[in-house]
C-alpha cells in the first residue's frame, strides 16, 4: 500500500451552490484542478457580496471567462419568470421585494447584492471600478517615466516598498503640482496637491527576497538616471535599516535624492483618508486602463486597489490591508498610497512644534522637508524631458 500512487479524483461537472462563501483560494488549489484532465465544467451560483477573496466574485471578475457565461438574474428577472408559472406567487414576491427597498433604501449594499445582484458594492473594499471611472481617474494616454516631460511637474517623486517575506518589491515615479484653489470668503488661496503616475515597477516578479545591498543598487539606479527630487520609503515593522542602505548607496554615488521615511505606525489611516480625498478631488491621474495588457506591474496595482478592503476595528478606527490568502497583495496600492501621503506628510512635518526627522542613523538625520534637485542637476536631468 504504501508505493502505491495516491488515486486522483476526476470530474466532468462541479456544480457549487451559494459560491460567494466558498473561498475562492482553497476552491482553485483544491477542487478546480479535478476538472483539468476531463476538460471538464464548473459552474457557480450565488448571489453577490462584496467580498473579492470570494469564489463567485473571483469567477465574476476573472479576464478569462467569456462575458457570455456570467449569467445575472436580478429581481425583476426572477418575477418576470415567476409569473409564468404563477402570476399570484409573483405579485407576492414583488410585494415582498418593495418593502425590502423601502426599508433598506434601493442604494444600500444589502439591496444591490441581493436584488440586484451588483458586483461594484463598496461593502468593505476600499474602491470599485465604476467608483475609480467616476473619479475621472484613467485620463493619461501614455505609460512610462521617458514618456512624461518633467518641466511640467514641480517634483519628480518616487514611492518605494522593498517587500517582506514573500511580497512584491515595488517602486512608483511620478509628478506632483501644486495648485491653489480660490477660497470664497476672499481668505489666502487653499495649496492642494495633484498627482501624475509614470509608472510601476516590480523588482522581483517571483516574489522571492531582494537583499538590502541588491535592492538599494536597483531604487539607486532609478533615482541617478532619472534625477529624483524625493523618494519616500516605508520602514514599517523595523525596515528603517533598509533606507540606511539605501542612504549609503546614495552617497557613495552622490545621488542627491532625498529619503523621506515613513513608519505607517498611527498614520495609516490619515494616509489612506488622504488618498480618499485626492481621489474624490479629482486630484490624481494615472494611465488609461488599456496599458494594463502591456505592463504587469500597472495590471497588479489596479487588481490590488479594486480587492483592498477597508475594515472599521475593535477600537472604531479604520484598517486597510488586502483580503487573507496568498493570492492577494497590496504591495503596489500601498506604494500609491504613499506617493499622494507625502506633500501632506512632509508639510505637517513642517508645521509641528519640534522639527520632524529622518531618523535613519545618527549619521542620517536631517529634517524632513521638501527637497528639490539644484538647477544644474535638474539641467542634468533634460536628457528625460520628452521632446
Amino acid at each position: 500500500m504504501r508505493n502505491q500512487k495516491k488515486r486522483k479524483v476526476t470530474t466532468h461537472l462541479i456544480l457549487t451552490d451559494e459560491a460567494q462563501a466558498c473561498e475562492a483560494e482553497s476552491f482553485l488549489i483544491q477542487v478546480a484542478p479535478q476538472t483539468t484532465r476531463t476538460s471538464g465544467i464548473i459552474v457557480a451560483l450565488g448571489t453577490t457580496i462584496p467580498d473579492a477573496s470570494n469564489l463567485l466574485y473571483n469567477f465574476y471578475k476573472s479576464p478569462t471567462i467569456p462575458d457570455e457565461r456570467r449569467i445575472i438574474f436580478d429581481w425583476e428577472s426572477v418575477y418576470e419568470m415567476k409569473k409564468q408559472r404563477s402570476v399570484e406567487d409573483a405579485e407576492k414576491y414583488k410585494t415582498r421585494v418593495m418593502k425590502e427597498i423601502e426599508k433598506y433604501n434601493i442604494n444600500s449594499d444589502y439591496i444591490q447584492t441581493q436584488y440586484y445582484c451588483t458586483f461594484n458594492v463598496v461593502g468593505d473594499r476600499f474602491t470599485t471600478m465604476d467608483r475609480l471611472v467616476s473619479y475621472n481617474v484613467f485620463r493619461l494616454n501614455q505609460y512610462g517615466i521617458e514618456n512624461f516631460n518633467f518641466k511640467d511637474f514641480d517634483y519628480i517623486v518616487a514611492s518605494f516598498d522593498s517587500a517582506r517575506f514573500h511580497d512584491y518589491a515595488a517602486i512608483l515615479i511620478g509628478g506632483i503640482n501644486k495648485r491653489y484653489k480660490q477660497n470664497t470668503d476672499g481668505n489666502r488661496d487653499s495649496l492642494y496637491y495633484e498627482y501624475t503616475i509614470f509608472e510601476f515597477q516590480i523588482f522581483n516578479e517571483d516574489k522571492k527576497i531582494l537583499s538590502p545591498d541588491d535592492l538599494s543598487i536597483m531604487v539607486s539606479d532609478i533615482c541617478a538616471k532619472y534625477k529624483i527630487d524625493m523618494i519616500i520609503y516605508d520602514t514599517t515593522a523595523q525596515q528603517l535599516d533598509r533606507a540606511y542602505y539605501l542612504q549609503k548607496e546614495f552617497d557613495k554615488r552622490k545621488i542627491n535624492t532625498f529619503i523621506v521615511p515613513l513608519n505607517y505606525s498611527n498614520k495609516k489611516m490619515f494616509m489612506f483618508q488622504t488618498l480618499e480625498d485626492a481621489l474624490i478631488q479629482q486630484q490624481i491621474q494615472v494611465p488609461d486602463l488599456s496599458f494594463r495588457e502591456t505592463y504587469k506591474a500597472f495590471d497588479e496595482f489596479i487588481e490590488e486597489i479594486l480587492y483592498l478592503k477597508k475594515i472599521k476595528k475593535e477600537n472604531g478606527k479604520m484598517d486597510f490591508k488586502a483580503p487573507e490568502g496568498e493570492m492577494f497583495r497590496d504591495d503596489l496600492v500601498m506604494i500609491f498610497s504613499q506617493f499622494i501621503y507625502l506633500p501632506i506628510y512632509i508639510k505637517r512635518c513642517l508645521e509641528q512644534d519640534r522639527t520632524v526627522t529622518q531618523n535613519i542613523s545618527n549619521e542620517y538625520n536631517k529634517p524632513i522637508k521638501f527637497y528639490k534637485l539644484t538647477e544644474t542637476e535638474e539641467e542634468e536631468r533634460s536628457g528625460y524631458w520628452r521632446k
